[in-house]
């Protein structure tokens, strides 16, 4: 009887993580990470709570890698914050998540730092921010592991992506190649529309 919302599959679809955000004398409370495990029937299990990860602060906009062994999610408000949402990112070993530690001030900001994807080769991630340097509102911005497995700093995707609007929820396809977004700066049918982006061959 509460909100669930934002569903993300591994690449084998045996497990689902999604948020779900309690609603407690009819007013929305925090916001928390849940998984379910798909037998080989194809039947859900029963929700259960990523308590390694779960805060009384919100935890969610989340994403998985295909092994299902990374998980990157926006969390606010913890003490080890840049600003009010941050990307925190988690390793699963045995069977169970590691601690979340903020992914860092090249990556975070004190602006809004939210909706991770992690793409296909788990060395990408695409995110969208509020923060400084971009077109608009909110752009979406693009980190990559380097040889030494430091992130590289946010490299915006520039202004065939983004706009003076704002540029949100990216998803890469898992050919790495087509980019999924929503947008309210494109030419669309109203507000937030969905577009879709290829990248160009070098």
């Amino acid at each position: 009887d509460h909100h669930e919302y934002l569903p993300v599959f591994n690449a084998d679809n045996s497990m689902l993580v999604f948020c779900r955000s309690e609603i407690i004398n009819g007013r929305r409370q925090h916001e928390d990470l849940y998984y379910s495990h798909i037998d080989s029937a194809g039947e859900f299990q029963e929700a259960m709570p990523i308590d390694e990860l779960n805060t009384p602060l919100n935890e969610g906009t989340h994403s998985l890698s295909p092994n299902g062994q990374i998980l990157v999610f926006s969390a606010s408000d913890r003490r080890d914050s840049y600003g009010g949402f941050d990307l925190y990112i988690s390793f699963k070993k045995d069977g169970q998540w590691g601690k979340a530690h903020n992914m860092g001030a090249g990556i975070n900001s004190r602006f809004k730092d939210t909706q991770p994807c992690i793409a296909q080769n788990n060395r990408t991630i695409y995110f969208s921010s509020h923060r400084k340097g971009g077109y608009g509102g909110a752009d979406i911005w693009r980190i990559d592991i380097n040889e030494d497995n430091s992130w590289s700093e946010p490299t915006n995707l520039g202004p065939e992506i983004n706009t003076r609007g704002n540029e949100e929820s990216p998803f890469l396809h898992p050919d790495n190649k087509t980019l999924y977004f929503r947008s309210n700066g494109h030419i669309g049918m109203g507000d937030f529309d969905i577009y879709m982006s290829k990248q160009k061959s070098h």
